[in-house]
């Protein structure tokens, strides 16, 4: 409860967080959803998760940080600081309520953002992951609304510092519909749960997708953009992933890894960026990065 109302102080928009319970189809409870909802009626955040806690405290993270994205980058000094000029975007940023698996998450993320435009931008193949997998109730509801589901799998040595040095895997999920293409991709170590977040993310997008039909966004960004694109344009992916052969990947080499103080207790937030990648701001609609 202190962290919502530091989070109402810090953004006044924030009202509420509403829950969606996630139904089987025997009507079971397998799942929830969590918006944060502004005063205007728009989502600032959201979470999905298997529990009603954990989709809340990753909608509550994720409504941090974005509230304090928006606070550093109104900042001269800050925004040089956590390179918004190159950069200004999301990307590379997780707020959490963990110091330790904040920063690691956002070492996950610049890994994350790094990898996918070695993949589709400079042609770096990433090979499809065949082996079965172990899926939650909630990945497997949620992967059924997809007519064709396709996985992909790269491992990477990441060295933070001459004495750290983590291994990571990056899985990506691809959704497809009659039409479109969804994706979703999660980068952590091969003790976690690889395979339930990217289904969620690009179930996400089809949901985005599909409310847009109904009612029309307006003021779209670019990544909203890209969805609504690929939405109905899946052969422009793929014909974009079939260019992707190269096999000489580079090393990963760390640009940023900083911390941002948030002068709230038990909130963190750090960026991490890597060398050599196009940000996922840029480029056209067709760009097949989101």
């Amino acid at each position: 409860m202190n962290l919502l109302e530091e989070l109402k102080k810090l953004n006044p928009e924030i009202l509420e967080f509403i829950h969606q319970d996630i139904l089987d189809d025997n009507s079971n409870t397998i799942g929830s959803r969590c918006y944060g909802m502004t005063s205007s009626g728009e989502v600032l955040s959201g979470g999905t998760a298997s529990t009603k806690e954990n989709a809340l405290r990753i909608a509550v993270a994720e409504a941090f940080e974005r509230s304090l994205f928006c606070k550093i980058i109104e900042q001269d000094n800050l925004k040089h600081d956590f390179n918004l000029i190159d950069f200004p975007s999301t990307s590379g940023f997780a707020a959490g309520f963990d110091d330790s698996s904040t920063r690691f998450r956002a070492i996950c993320e610049g890994v994350e953002r790094w990898a996918w435009s070695k993949w589709i931008d400079q042609h770096f193949q990433i090979e499809k992951d065949t082996n079965e997998k172990k899926l939650s109730k909630l990945s497997s509801h949620l992967e059924k609304d997809f007519l064709e589901c396709r996985w992909f799998k790269k491992d990477f040595e990441v060295k933070i510092s001459p004495k750290e040095k983590m291994n990571l895997s990056l899985v990506i999920f691809l959704g497809l519909t009659e039409d479109g293409i969804f994706p979703g991709s999660r980068v952590s170590t091969d003790q976690d749960d690889l395979y339930e977040h990217p289904i969620i993310e690009a179930h996400r997008n089809l949901i985005n997708f599909k409310l847009h039909k109904i009612k029309p966004m307006q003021n779209m960004d670019i990544i909203e953009q890209r969805t609504m694109h690929f939405g109905n344009n899946k052969t422009n992916a793929l014909s974009q992933i079939e260019k992707s052969i190269r096999i000489d990947w580079p090393k990963l080499e760390l640009q940023m890894l900083k911390k941002y103080e948030t002068n709230i207790p038990e909130l963190f937030l750090y960026r991490c960026l890597f060398k050599d990648f196009i940000g996922w701001h840029a480029g056209n609609v067709d760009r097949f990065v989101y």
